[in-house]
C-alpha cells in the first residue's frame, strides 16, 4: 500500500504517521500538514494545501504516485459558529478523487462527539442517534454524512473512525487534558482552574488509537463490504475529575485545581462510552493501555512516540 496522511502534525496524524512508517517503511508513507515542517521523515508534500484551489494538484499527487488509501486526520477544535474548515477539507479531498479512474480509500477521523447525549452507563455504538448538541459535534458530523453521501455517489471506500476522548502528551490546549498538560507539564504551574469536571467520559490512550486505524487499513484494503463507522474507544467511562485526581496523585509537578462551576452547561455531555462491539469483532482490537499506563505517557514518563 501506498498512503498520505493529511493533517499529519497534528496530535492524531502525527502519532498515525509513526506508526505507519513503523508498519509499512518510509517509501510507502507520505505526508501533509498545514505545517512547513518535516515529520519523521517521511515524504512530506509541503507544497499540497489541501484547499478547494488545490483540488487538481492534490489528483495529480494521488494518481503519480499511486495512493491507494488517503487519512483525513486534519480538524479544528473550538470551531466558531457558522464556520467548518473541516468540511472544506473533506470536499476538496472528494473532488480529487472525483478526478481519478483508480481511487484510493479514505479514512476519516470522526468524533464521539458526533453522537447524541445518553443517560449515566448508556453506551453510543455506531446505529445510535445523532443529534450532538456542540457547536463542533454539529460540524464534526456534517462532515460524516457529507462523506457517506459521496462515498456512494462517487464510487469510492470510506471509514469513519468515530474516536472517542484521547489522552496522551501535547494535546490540544482546547481540551480538559490539553489544559492541564500544558500548565502542569510543560508551563510548571501550580494552580488551574477548569470548568464544570462532573461529566464521565471514555478516554482511550493515543497509542492504542494509532494500532487501530493502521489494522482498519490493513482490514479495509481487502474488503469488499465493511462498516461506514466505526467507533475506537475503551468502552469504559470515567468520571473526569477522578482522571485529574489520579493524573495529581501520579504527577511529580506539585499542583492543586479547582472548578469555576460545577454544573454542567448545554454544550457538556453527561456521560460518554462507546460500544466496540464491532471493532472487536472485525479486526479482533481492543485497547491493550490501561488509565495507569495512559497518565504515565501524558505525563512524559515513557518515552513519547512523537
Amino acid at each position: 500500500m501506498r498512503i498520505l496522511i493529511i493533517g499529519s502534525q497534528g496530535f492524531v496524524g502525527g502519532h498515525v504517521l509513526f506508526e505507519l512508517i513503523n508498519k509499512f517503511g518510509i517509501k510507502s508513507i507520505y505526508s501533509t500538514s498545514a505545517k512547513d515542517k518535516g515529520l519523521l521523515g517521511s515524504k512530506h508534500c509541503s507544497e499540497i494545501r489541501v484547499t478547494q484551489e488545490n483540488v487538481k494538484i492534490l489528483s495529480n499527487f494521488i494518481q503519480a504516485n499511486r495512493i491507494t488509501c488517503v487519512i483525513n486526520a486534519a480538524g479544528v477544535i473550538g470551531l466558531e459558529l457558522n464556520t467548518n474548515p473541516d468540511m472544506e477539507i473533506a470536499k476538496t479531498i472528494t473532488n480529487s478523487f472525483l478526478l481519478l479512474e483508480n481511487k484510493p480509500f479514505l479514512i476519516h477521523i470522526g468524533s464521539s462527539s458526533e453522537y447524541t447525549s445518553v443517560g449515566m452507563g448508556i453506551e453510543s455504538s455506531e446505529s445510535s442517534e445523532c443529534h450532538p448538541i456542540s457547536t463542533y459535534g454539529k460540524n464534526k458530523l456534517a462532515v460524516t454524512k457529507y462523506l457517506i453521501n459521496a462515498s456512494e455517489q462517487f464510487k469510492f471506500k470510506l471509514c469513519v473512525c468515530r474516536v472517542f476522548n484521547i489522552i496522551g502528551p501535547n494535546m490540544n490546549v482546547k481540551t480538559i487534558l490539553g489544559k492541564l498538560y500544558d500548565e502542569v507539564v510543560l508551563n510548571d504551574k501550580k494552580n488551574i482552574k477548569f470548568r464544570s469536571l462532573a461529566s464521565y467520559r471514555d478516554y482511550i490512550d493515543i497509542r492504542d488509537v494509532s494500532s487501530a486505524i493502521i489494522k482498519l487499513i490493513i482490514y479495509i484494503n481487502n474488503a469488499v463490504y465493511f462498516s461506514k463507522i466505526i467507533n475506537i474507544g475503551s468502552g469504559s467511562a470515567i468520571h473526569i475529575r477522578s482522571l485529574i485526581d489520579q493524573i495529581k496523585y501520579a504527577s511529580t509537578e506539585s499542583f492543586d485545581f479547582v472548578e469555576t462551576d460545577d454544573t454542567l452547561n448545554g454544550e457538556n455531555i453527561l456521560w460518554q462510552q462507546a460500544n466496540i462491539e464491532k471493532i472487536q469483532k472485525i479486526i479482533d482490537w481492543s485497547a491493550q493501555y490501561t488509565t495507569l499506563q495512559s497518565i504515565e505517557y501524558f505525563l512524559n514518563r515513557e518515552d513519547k512516540k512523537c
